[in-house]
């Protein structure tokens, strides 16, 4: 006689109901996690009796399109503009240099200002801008 003989299947693991209670773990994490806000102090901010203006002290340099320098509106050299600039740091060391450069201006034009500045002592530089329209 003649017995068949019975292969056993692989082993496999079923996928879906694994995916399933991953879902469902991930569903239970969400609804019970909890969203608090970090409350921050409630601080009472002083009023001052009076109000102050601070008043800074600005340095205007220009540079227009063909690199020239320009301190408080008069052309300068190079040499000058470092002197003048040292000169009114000198006497008010929190002074802000608002350098205006024309669009057409070169970049090394506008580069070689700030370096003046900056080489000046000047630790408070800023670039003017027009705001868009």
């Amino acid at each position: 006689m003649k017995f068949q003989v019975r292969r056993e299947d692989a082993l496999s693991i079923p996928l879906t109901p694994l995916i399933d209670v991953v879902f469902l773990l991930l569903l239970f994490f969400m609804l019970t996690a909890t969203f608090s806000e970090f409350q921050a102090f409630d601080v009472q901010l002083p009023v001052a009796g009076a109000e102050t203006a601070h008043r800074e002290t600005r340095i205007d340099v220009a540079v227009d399109d063909r690199g020239n320098y320009y301190l408080g509106g008069e052309a300068v050299t190079p040499e000058a503009l470092h002197n003048g600039v040292k000169a009114a740091v000198d006497s008010n060391s929190e002074a802000v240099v608002y350098v205006h450069a024309h669009a057409q201006a070169s970049h090394q034009a506008v580069v070689g200002a700030m370096a003046e500045v900056r080489s000046a002592g000047v630790h408070r530089l800023r670039i003017a801008t027009l705001a868009p329209r």
